[in-house]
C-alpha cells in the first residue's frame, strides 16, 4: 500500500525530473505577475485578478491550476505592492502557496524604466483532502496528508523602453526540498523544488486604433527540456482582442478576450494538446477575470489620459498633447545634442542642456562645456584640455604657458614642456642645468637651493645641541624634544627639504657594539621626527660608531659630547 501511495504521493517529484514544476498559464502577457514579481504595480492603480487552468480535459486526476492576485502602486511612489494565493493539484497531489510581493520602478529618462521586484512566502505540499487509503496509519501518509510547509521566494527583473519589454524571474529560488520521512525505519522520500528561469519579451506595434503584440517567452529548469513560447495578441479597436500561442512539442493555443472602459477585463485560452498526450488529453481551458481602479484610461499607453490626450489612439509625446511628432517638426526643429532644444534656440547646439539654460550646461556660466567648479577660467570661454580656459601657448608646443615650465621654448609633455636636456624638474623657474638643487625648489639669489631663514637654522642648531644621550643608551631626554618639534615644524612646511641624521658614540664598548648604539640613537631622532609630520623620505639616516669623535674620549666631557645625533639640511 504504502510503495501505491508513494506514486501518488510523489507525483510532484516526476514532474521535477521531467517537466515544469511551477504553474504558468498560456496567457502569460495577461497574467505575468504570477510569475514575475518585477511587475508588482507597474500600472498607476490597483488590481484584483482571478485565473483558473483546467489542462489535460479527460484525463483522470488532471491538473487544475488556480490562482488570485491583488496589486497596487503605493500612492505615487514608485514601489508596487502585491499578494498572491494559488492552489496548484495534480494527481492526489496539492500544492498551496501565499506570498507577498514588492517591487521597486526606477525612471530612466523619459521613455524607460527598470524594475526589480520579489515575492516571499510559503508552499504548503500534501495529499487532497479526503484521499482514502487502506493503511491509514502509515508514517509517511500520516505527514503527506498533514503537508509540508516550505518558505520560498521569487526574484524578477523587467525592463521598459516606449511600447517595447523584457525581463527575467527565478521563481522556487531557494530550491527547497520536501522529505517525507517514515519514522519506523527511517526511510524517506524527497522532491526538491526546482529553480525555474523565465525570460520574456514583446512589443507593441499600434495601427491606429488596432494593434499588434508580438511576444515570446523561454522557461528553463536543470531537470526538464527548455521550453519556448510564441505569442501574437490582436487588438481590434474595440473591447475584443484576440490571440494565437505555441508552446514547442506541447500546444497551440487560440486567445480572446474583453477589455472594458469600466476596468473590467475577461480572457480566455484553448490549448491543443501537440504531445504524446494528445490521444487521450486534447485540450486544456484557462480563464481569466480582472477589475482595475484608480488608473485612468490609456488606450495608445503614451503615459498620458485619454481624456487629456489630443491623439488617444496613436502614442505621442507629452510636449505635443499626446500626439506624435511629425516629419515635418523634426526638420524643422534640427537638434544636434538631443537636448530637446533646437539648434536655433540653443546656445550651446553641441553641449545636452536643460531648456530654462538655453540648452547649455548647468553651473558653466562661459558655455564652454567644462563646469564651473573644474573650470579654471569660469568666465572666459576655453578648452577642456586647457582646464577651461583659452589656449595661451607662447611657443606653440601644446602646453598652456602657466604650466610651461619653459614658456618660451618648445618642449614635450614628458619634459613639462621644456626642451630635452633643458628641464626644470622641481618647477622653480630655474634650469636644472643652472640649478645647484634641481629637484628641491628654491630662489635664483641662491642659485635654485632654497633660502633657509635664520629661524630655520636656529631651529636645526637648537636640536643637535640639546640633543644627548646617557652611557649606552638611545633613549631621547625630555629636555630635548621641544627643540625637535620646533624642527620638525619647519620639515613638515617644506616637504622637499631633506636633513641628514648622523649617529655617534663615545670609545667605550667593542667597535661593532658602538656602532649598532649609533644606528639606534639615530633612529630614535628619525622615528621622533616621524611622529610629529616629517615624511620618512625627508630623512637620511647614516650611523658611525666611534670613527667620528669631537670630543676627547679619556675625559667625561668629551665621552659626552660624542653621545651624539648631528643634524644638517640637504637639498638636491
Amino acid at each position: 500500500m504504502s510503495k501505491n501511495l508513494l506514486f501518488y504521493i510523489f507525483l510532484l517529484a516526476s514532474v521535477a525530473a521531467n517537466a515544469q514544476q511551477y504553474p504558468l498559464f498560456s496567457n502569460y502577457i495577461t497574467n505575468n505577475f504570477g510569475f514575475n514579481p518585477a511587475t508588482t504595480g507597474y500600472l498607476e492603480g490597483s488590481e484584483v485578478r482571478m485565473m483558473y487552468r483546467n489542462q489535460w480535459s479527460g484525463v483522470k486526476l488532471n491538473p487544475e491550476t488556480a490562482m488570485a492576485t491583488i496589486n497596487s502602486r503605493f500612492g505615487k511612489s514608485p514601489i508596487g505592492l502585491g499578494v498572491t494565493w494559488f492552489n496548484d493539484g495534480a494527481g492526489r497531489f496539492d500544492r498551496n502557496g501565499g506570498f507577498a510581493s514588492l517591487a521597486l520602478h526606477q525612471k530612466m529618462g523619459k521613455d524607460a524604466t527598470i524594475s526589480l521586484g520579489a515575492t516571499f512566502g510559503f508552499y504548503q505540499n500534501a495529499l487532497q483532502q479526503g484521499y482514502f487509503a487502506e493503511d491509514a496509519a502509515d508514517p509517511i501518509l500520516a505527514e503527506a496528508s498533514q503537508g509540508l510547509w516550505a518558505p520560498d521566494m521569487s526574484v524578477g527583473l523587467m525592463f521598459n523602453y516606449k511600447n517595447f519589454y523584457a525581463g527575467g524571474s527565478a521563481p522556487q529560488f531557494l530550491q527547497k526540498v520536501l522529505d517525507f520521512k517514515n519514522g519506523k525505519d527511517n526511510t524517506k522520500s524527497e522532491s526538491i523544488l526546482q529553480r525555474h528561469y523565465y525570460f520574456f519579451a514583446g512589443y507593441k506595434l499600434f495601427l491606429g486604433k488596432m494593434y499588434l503584440e508580438p511576444s515570446a517567452l523561454v522557461k528553463s529548469t536543470p531537470t526538464a527540456p527548455t521550453q519556448f513560447d510564441a505569442n501574437l495578441k490582436f487588438g481590434t479597436g474595440s473591447p475584443l482582442w484576440l490571440g494565437a500561442s505555441y508552446r514547442n512539442k506541447a500546444a497551440g493555443a487560440a486567445m480572446a478576450g474583453l477589455d472594458f472602459e469600466n476596468g473590467f477585463s475577461f480572457a480566455y485560452a484553448y490549448d491543443l494538446t501537440t504531445s504524446g498526450l494528445a490521444k487521450a488529453a486534447k485540450n486544456s481551458h484557462e480563464l481569466t477575470l480582472v477589475y482595475r481602479w484608480g488608473k485612468c484610461k490609456d488606450t495608445d499607453g503614451d503615459g498620458l489620459c485619454d481624456k487629456e490626450d489630443k491623439c488617444p489612439d496613436e502614442p505621442g509625446l507629452k510636449e505635443k498633447d499626446g500626439c506624435p511628432e511629425k516629419k515635418e517638426d523634426k526638420e524643422k526643429c534640427k537638434d544636434s545634442d538631443k537636448d530637446d532644444v533646437c539648434d536655433a534656440e540653443d546656445e550651446c547646439p553641441n553641449l545636452p542642456g536643460p531648456k530654462e539654460n538655453k540648452g547649455c550646461p548647468t553651473n558653466d556660466r562661459d558655455r564652454d562645456g567644462v563646469p564651473d567648479d573644474k573650470d579654471k577660467c569660469p568666465d572666459v570661454p576655453g578648452f577642456k584640455q586647457f582646464d577651461g580656459c583659452p589656449m595661451n601657448d607662447r611657443d606653440n608646443d601644446g602646453i598652456r604657458d602657466d604650466i610651461d615650465r619653459c614658456p618660451d621654448e618648445p618642449g614635450p609633455v614628458s619634459n613639462l614642456g621644456c626642451p630635452q636636456g633643458k628641464g626644470d624638474a622641481d618647477g622653480d623657474g630655474i634650469p636644472d642645468e643652472l640649478d645647484q638643487c634641481p629637484n628641491t625648489f628654491g630662489v635664483k639669489e641662491h642659485n635654485g637651493c632654497p633660502k633657509v631663514t635664520n629661524d630655520d637654522r636656529a631651529a636645526l642648531n637648537l636640536a643637535i645641541q640639546n640633543l644627548f644621550f646617557d652611557t649606552d643608551k638611545w633613549i631621547i631626554k625630555s629636555q630635548s624634544k621641544q627643540h625637535l618639534d620646533r624642527l620638525a615644524k619647519v620639515m613638515a612646511g617644506n616637504r622637499d627639504w631633506k636633513v641628514r641624521l648622523a649617529g655617534h658614540a663615545d670609545a667605550r664598548g667593542t667597535s661593532e657594539h658602538n656602532l649598532n648604539l649609533s644606528k639606534s640613537r639615530a633612529e630614535a631622532v628619525m622615528y621622533y621626527l616621524m611622529a610629529r609630520g616629517v615624511k620618512r623620505e625627508q630623512l637620511v639616516v647614516e650611523y658611525f660608531g666611534e670613527n667620528v669623535p669631537i670630543g676627547d674620549n679619556r675625559s667625561p666631557t668629551g665621552l659626552s659630547e660624542n653621545r651624539r645625533v648631528e643634524m644638517e639640511f640637504i637639498f638636491n
